[in-house]
């Protein structure tokens, strides 16, 4: 049960991240956590599949890769939301105030 709630956190701690790039509230103190965990959780999902894998169970193949592509999706989602928010604020500092 516990490397089931494991996997959830990478994600988990993504999503909070994102919303505190928005606001650019303390954006670092959880972003650092959540790229260990999702770095960790993803190693381990490789070698879930790599074991599945070998052992032929094409089920637990299907849902961890299910579930890897959807981790990448969430973290490549969220790489195009931080860049968009470090945009916006860098063209608010470069703009002069009238």
């Amino acid at each position: 049960m516990m490397r089931r709630v494991g996997l959830l956190a990478g994600p988990a701690l993504l999503v909070v991240t994102l919303c505190l790039a928005r606001n650019w509230a303390a954006l670092y103190d959880m972003l650092i956590p959540a790229v260990v965990m999702l770095f960790l959780t993803s190693w381990a999902m490789v070698l879930n599949l790599a074991t599945f894998f070998s052992r032929n169970d094409r089920l637990l193949l299907a849902i961890g890769c299910a579930a890897l592509l959807l981790e990448l999706r969430m973290v490549i989602e969220g790489l195009v939301i931080l860049m968009q928010v470090n945009g916006k604020r860098l063209t608010a500092v470069a703009e002069p105030a009238e």
